[in-house]
């Protein structure tokens, strides 16, 4: 697993209908200080997520990629609580940016393109069925839907590889859509 955070600044940018941070009411320090403690908290469950990995005592769920086929991970389990946080925590912090149409278009299109490329076609994988790309100021997360958990599990991995320059801090999420697909939910921070 690719694990990266960075703080960021966050300046009045435009959001939505044309508007900035400050005129939308939200003051600028307040949301500073609400992504500087969603940003530790996160740093604070990946290390967590870590340690869980490597410790294999009994009662723990291994690090795997993901829990198996079209299984949900048993509630129980700490590992599986501390990676549901990290996700809605992750989201939250990209919920929170505003937009920047400039290097977010940008972005989703060189995202795109890394999907098609010769280094992703190489592999072999199947491409996935859905791929939904939503980037802000200074992150993303993306989609990937796939029929096949072997495809998913190929795909990805050769997809992240050539992340390195687009966005170099990700870290990706596996789950199982109730349809029987496999989900691919990847952040990334440039």
């Amino acid at each position: 697993m690719i694990v990266g955070l960075a703080g960021i600044y966050l300046l009045p940018t435009a959001g939505p209908r044309g508007t900035t941070s400050a005129s939308r009411g939200l003051p600028i320090a307040s949301t500073e200080n609400r992504v500087a403690a969603l940003e530790a908290r996160v740093e604070q469950l990946s290390l967590r997520l870590e340690r869980l990995s490597r410790s294999g005592s009994p009662g723990r769920v291994p690090y795997a990629l993901s829990p198996a086929p079209y299984e949900e991970p048993a509630p129980a389990s700490e590992h599986a609580h501390a990676l549901r946080q990290a996700e809605q925590e992750l989201s939250a912090l990209l919920n929170a940016e505003g937009v920047d149409p400039r290097w977010s278009t940008a972005t989703e299109q060189a995202l795109q393109r890394i999907g098609r490329s010769d280094a992703i076609l190489a592999i072999e994988a199947r491409p996935p069925e859905r791929q939904m790309v939503d980037c802000r100021h200074t992150r993303c997360r993306i989609e990937f839907d796939f029929a096949d958990r072997a495809d998913a599990e190929d795909w990805t991995l050769a997809y992240l590889t050539s992340l390195g320059g687009t966005l170099p801090r990700s870290q990706y999420f596996v789950s199982n859509t109730p349809g029987g697909r496999t989900r691919i939910t990847l952040y990334g921070q440039r």
